[in-house]
Formats: C-alpha cells, sequence, structure tokens
C-alpha cells in the first residue's frame, strides 16, 4: 500500500504543475515551494515515479521476507 499512495501523492503532485492559479505561484516563488511543488509538467516523470515505486515495493518485500526468516 505505501508504494501505490507514493504513486498517487507524485502524481497528484505532477498534476499541480499544470495549474497556474495565484496560491501555487505565490508558493512556488519561493525556492522551497519551487522544490517541492515543480514548476513545469512532463508526462516522462510518471515513468520515473512508477519504476521508484516498483523498487520500493521490491525493497519493502525483501524487508518483510528476511524478518520472517
Amino acid at each position: 500500500m505505501i508504494p501505490i499512495g507514493v504513486f498517487i501523492v507524485t502524481s497528484l503532485l505532477e498534476f499541480l504543475q499544470l495549474w497556474h492559479f495565484f496560491l501555487l505561484q505565490l508558493l512556488r516563488s519561493y525556492t522551497l515551494g519551487r522544490l517541492l511543488l515543480g514548476t513545469t509538467f512532463s508526462e516522462w516523470d510518471f515513468l520515473y515515479y512508477a519504476l521508484g515505486c516498483l523498487i520500493g515495493w521490491w525493497w519493502l518485500r525483501q524487508i518483510v521476507m528476511y524478518n520472517k526468516v
């Protein structure tokens, strides 16, 4: 469930980059807001999010299996 939640949150943040209303623009005017929200939308980012979540799922699975032994 954790990797799925991470994928959903990162995807929502990616879609927020499409919206340019006042509050988001204000947050993006600061360095921390720009780092957290991003400034440009890219479809390719979803591939990286999915790969990262798959690696995270595999890693968590290895931890669980190791702790069962």
